[in-house]
């Protein structure tokens, strides 16, 4: 995270975001997850929804689902 921040760099922000939030749910760190994959939805935002980012899969849905885990987890299905 600290390095998307310091080059000012989106595409890393978004991913490392992405990326964190599905350790913490693989963890089994669902509050922690859940915060980090909520901004990364939030960077997620417009066109990029449907952006790849160079990845494989769609990090937005990526990050919507292990939200939804993480969510699941904790038994919130409000």
């Amino acid at each position: 995270l600290a390095l998307g921040e310091a080059l000012d760099d989106e595409t890393l922000r978004i991913l490392a975001h992405v990326n964190l939030g599905q350790a913490h749910a693989a963890r089994t760190d669902f509050e922690p997850g859940i915060e980090v994959l909520d901004r990364a939805m939030a960077l997620l935002d417009g066109d990029l929804r449907r952006d790849r980012l160079g990845q494989a899969t769609v990090p937005s849905v990526l990050a919507r689902v292990s939200c939804v885990r993480c969510l699941v987890e904790l038994g919130r299905f409000s």
